[in-house]
């Protein structure tokens, strides 16, 4: 049979002995040992267990470790003693010491599992403690292994079949008394549900107060059938939930649910009035929210606004989602001007909920992709039902609108109008899709934010591509005013994207002008895209050697006018060494230096300008950045146009 420790239910405490009676009795028993001579093994182990048992951790602690250290022990006093040693540790409050020496017994030990239990119960990890008892009981493990697995299963049970599982554990473990107390309860529970008189269903739990009396779970189910049977005192101290020990604070926030839930269904509303006085803000907001759906199922749209108020006026982490349904449903009434200034600026960015009411309203304003970017960025596993729906034809019209600025931006109007139309079928109460299909911005006022800054991307690339270069000045101005109301540092990924189709255009279209010896074509381009000299545009091109022949562009340039943050790829020449350095970055730091990326994965770092130039061997304004940009498509990436000639002398670096 399995080793059965004794004691397993006896309370490890030191019984209110002070730390001068301690010392006595350790005293004591070091006295013992000095008069009897030679302690044996078994001595030390009966030492221990006595120690244990008036809570002098460290002592029994020690007398364990000196009889396992002993010889002559049996396997069962050994486990005994190993069990021992754990024990103290448990009391003493170490719990990583405890679980440590009980890992190291055999699987078959029943008091390992049950030790295990307790430690996991102390940290209050319910899963992990219940596998533990489960395994203590398989081994016959007696004590009270069976009623601490029965008060974690049922204690803070949310439903009937948790207390007959309960019951279950206490006949197995030969507790008869509480296993039909469990019974009862879970009987009353399904009669309660079944809409049984609530007196008769009281009447059956009379007889097991006593031991139904320390689990709140029973505790709770006497609250709800004594408020159904109308005795609201004797509810209101039952609500109080006092037991020993205390529920968690999940459990007593479900209680108060549950308690205005069932106000709800019986339609009382001062007990309603009274379960959300005494709720928390999130249980309260919570119940709100119910009562909010059934007035909107009813189609009283005001009482469930007031509702919304209500929470937002409590404050708590619920108020922002509160706000957020009642600002989308002012704006469905047209009270824009009230939605706006009820809309939350504040609020989890993980509540997929609250992003995706953020996410239909970005789209009901015209800017799809931003409402999808809402959506990607927000915690999707979260929504469910009719939600998770909405939310996913939101992504997929997203993509479908892309494709179709894609479209238009190359030219391909008849893919464009028809990817539009899939959007305006798909999603018809989002309007951002018909800006696509306008000729100009001001045919398509109903896009904004990011779908508006894509589809002025897709304009700008097609005005380059015909050489349109009085739209093109035009779309430049507007997304300088764009970037000046943003800040510098917060600008939108399409703005962005819009400087990148702007910047290829230049490279390609200057470079070209100056190989075929057109300079004052190309001086009249920057006239025409009015960017003052010290756009950070002119600035990287200032960098590039094909600009160094152009008039009218002020010092500096070459390396020396890169502005920080950004680097330059290609290849590099020093002409006063020969060199050629192939498939280089430089980059300009905040601080002032530079950062020189070469082949072979070779990095350099210097302080300033002076550092680079005496290791390439000339000032930054005389060297040479090449770039081979022949038969150049402006929309397309910079990788597949910002390609260079092989290199004449590779640098060696070791």
């Amino acid at each position: 049979m399995p080793m059965q420790v004794d004691g397993s239910a006896r309370q490890e405490s030191p019984r209110g002995r002070g730390p001068a009676a301690r010392r006595a009795s350790r005293a004591a028993l070091v006295l013992l040992s000095v008069v009897c001579g030679c302690v044996s093994a078994q001595q030390r182990l009966f030492q221990g267990e006595a120690l244990l048992a008036r809570g002098e951790w460290d002592a029994a602690a020690e007398a364990f470790v000196a009889a396992l250290d002993g010889e002559g022990l049996s396997q069962l006093e050994r486990d005994r003693a190993a069990v021992g040693e754990a024990r103290a540790f448990i009391g003493r409050g170490d719990l990583v010491g405890a679980e440590a020496r009980l890992r190291r017994l055999s699987d078959q030990l029943s008091a390992k599992w049950y030790y295990l239990g307790r430690i996991q119960e102390a940290r209050k990890d319910r899963e992990g403690a219940i596998a533990h008892y489960r395994r203590a009981l398989e081994r016959r493990h007696g004590g009270d292994t069976a009623l601490r697995l029965a008060r974690l299963i049922g204690g803070e049970a949310r439903s009937f079949e948790e207390l007959l599982a309960a019951a279950r554990v206490l006949r197995s473990g030969g507790e008869l008394e509480g296993a039909r107390a469990l019974e009862a309860a879970a009987e009353a529970w399904r009669g309660l549900l079944a809409g049984a008189p609530a007196g008769r269903l009281l009447e059956g739990l009379v007889r097991h107060e006593r031991f139904l009396s320390t689990y709140p779970s029973t505790v709770v189910l006497r609250a709800r059938l004594l408020e159904q049977a109308g005795d609201r005192a004797r509810a209101d101290l039952a609500w109080a939930i006092d037991t020993d020990p205390p529920p968690s604070l999940a459990f007593v926030e479900w209680a108060r649910e549950r308690r205005a839930q069932d106000a709800i269904a019986r339609g009382d509303m001062e007990a309603l009035a009274r379960a959300l006085e005494r709720a928390d803000k999130r249980s309260a907001a919570r119940v709100r929210e119910l009562l909010a759906v059934g007035r909107l199922w009813r189609g009283d749209r005001a009482g469930a606004q007031a509702l919304w108020r209500a929470t937002v006026d409590a404050g708590g982490e619920a108020a922002p989602l509160a706000a957020a349904r009642l600002a989308a449903s002012l704006e469905l009434e047209g009270r824009k001007e009230e939605a706006a200034r009820v809309w939350p600026t504040t609020g989890s960015p993980d509540d997929a909920r609250l992003a995706l009411l953020r996410a239909r309203r970005a789209a009901r304003r015209g800017d799809l992709l931003g409402g999808c970017a809402l959506l990607a960025a927000s915690a999707r596993s979260m929504l469910e039902g009719a939600e998770a729906a909405r939310a996913d034809d939101l992504l997929a019209c997203g993509a479908l609108l892309r494709a179709a600025l894609a479209a238009y931006a190359h030219g391909d109007d008849a893919r464009a109008a028809g990817l539009a139309r899939s959007v305006v079928q798909a999603v018809p109460l989002e309007p951002a899709s018909l800006a696509v299909l306008a000729e100009r911005v001001d045919g398509a006022p109903e896009a904004q934010g990011t779908t508006l800054a894509a589809l002025q991307r897709a304009r700008l690339a097609r005005s380059l591509r015909a050489g349109d270069l009085a739209e093109a000045r035009r779309l430049v101005g507007w997304w300088k005013v764009q970037r000046m109301e943003q800040g510098r540092g917060h600008e939108d990924p399409e703005l962005e994207a819009f400087r990148e189709v702007l910047e290829r255009f230049l490279h390609a279209g200057l470079r070209e002008g100056l190989v075929l010896g057109r300079a004052a074509d190309a001086a009249k381009l920057l006239a025409v895209l009015d960017l003052p000299p010290a756009d950070p545009l002119l600035a990287r091109l200032r960098a590039c050697d094909c600009l160094r022949r152009l008039d009218g562009l002020p010092a500096p340039r070459g390396l020396a006018a890169l502005p920080s943050g950004v680097a330059l790829r290609g290849h590099l020449a020093v002409p006063a060494r020969g060199l050629h350095f192939s498939a280089v970055a430089v980059t300009r730091t905040r601080a002032g230096g530079w950062i020189l990326d070469l082949p072979g994965a070779f990095r350099a770092s210097f302080r300033n300008d002076g550092a680079l130039a005496a290791f390439l061997g000339a000032p930054l304004d005389e060297l040479r950045w090449a770039e081979h940009l022949a038969d150049v498509d402006p929309t397309q990436p910079p990788e597949a146009w910002r390609r260079g000639p092989p290199p004449k002398q590779p640098l060696q670096v070791e």
